[in-house]
């Protein structure tokens, strides 16, 4: 239950209604994630990632 459990609140926690299920299920899959390797780097390097990539396609689409 800790992984369905702490996806659930991460999505929330996130507060992005829009996404709610997007979220929801990247934070299922970063939570397997943590099971199988049983280290947080991964999780977070993937995270860290996801957050990049959204800040870049963010400022290519930005109209000038």
């Amino acid at each position: 239950y800790a992984v369905p459990g702490s996806a659930v609140f991460f999505a929330l926690a996130h507060g992005l209604p829009q996404l709610l299920i997007q979220v929801l299920i990247a934070g299922l899959l970063l939570g397997e994630l943590r099971r199988r390797t049983g280290s947080l780097w991964p999780g977070v390097a993937t995270h860290a990632t996801i957050n990049l990539l959204g800040i870049l396609l963010a400022l290519a689409t930005v109209s000038r």
